[in-house]
């Protein structure tokens, strides 16, 4: 488990980064701007830094070099700026990665690199992305304004534009996973208590029907509290259209 820090000044970026890490099983810390990411660097001890430019209070370029008088933590920076001096500078400070603006050989190759050692999730809407797509481990489509090549190229389409559909993506993954375990058991314990039944002689036929529509009913009845998973998003979302 490694202890993360985020560093974003956008709430709906960090949500993502920490639902899909907390996911992994890693422990995250947030801060909304460079100056209070130097603090708790500067009072808890991270694996990882994983923080954006442009912020409040204090860059990234400044808060790394802060950060940097006290401790050698990894940092990696990421950022929708593309030009060559921020890459320059952020490396000159003592960052240990940076990406951003990747062309898309760039960005396979990234994921194949991260691949050796951990699980990849590619996020992706245009046809640049279709390659890291396929080459992630889940390839995550934004499909309400993707190009038909990312979708096909994506383990997942997302039929919305809002970011944190992906991490209710993860929360229903790892529910149906449950839900999957309890439908097995409950399967598994009709089935040995109807044989049960049946060798000492209490089952009989009716019995039995009755035993086997009954689990058929639980297990259904317990799948079906996936539905409304992501339900309050989407109510959210419905109230903003109307206004």
């Amino acid at each position: 488990m490694y202890r993360i820090l985020i560093v974003d000044d956008e709430a709906r970026i960090r949500e993502l980064i920490r639902k899909y890490a907390e996911f992994e099983g890693h422990s995250v810390s947030e801060a909304s701007d460079g100056l209070t990411a130097v603090h708790m660097c500067r009072q808890h001890e991270f694996d990882i830094v994983i923080m954006d430019i442009m912020m409040p209070e204090l860059d990234g370029f400044s808060a790394c070099r802060e950060i940097r008088k006290t401790s050698n933590v990894p940092i990696l920076m990421l950022s929708a700026r593309g030009e060559e001096y921020d890459r320059i500078n952020g490396f000159q400070l003592g960052i240990d990665d940076y990406r951003s603006g990747c062309l898309p050989e760039t960005k396979v190759e990234y994921v194949e690199n991260v691949k050796r050692t951990s699980r990849v999730a590619v996020v992706g809407d245009g046809v640049n992305d279709a390659p890291a797509l396929a080459a992630g481990d889940l390839g995550i489509a934004m499909g309400a304004i993707g190009s038909d090549i990312a979708v096909n190229s994506a383990s997942v389409a997302l039929m919305t534009n809002d970011l944190r559909r992906i991490a209710v993506l993860l929360f229903l993954a790892k529910k149906s996973q449950v839900i999957i375990n309890q439908n097995l058991l409950f399967g598994m314990l009709f089935v040995f208590g109807g044989m049960i039944l049946s060798i000492v002689g209490v089952m009989t036929p009716i019995w039995a029907a009755v035993l086997h529509a009954g689990s058929t009913v639980v297990i259904v009845f317990n799948s079906a509290r996936l539905v409304r998973t992501g339900e309050e998003l989407t109510l959210e979302e419905n109230d903003g259209e109307r206004r």
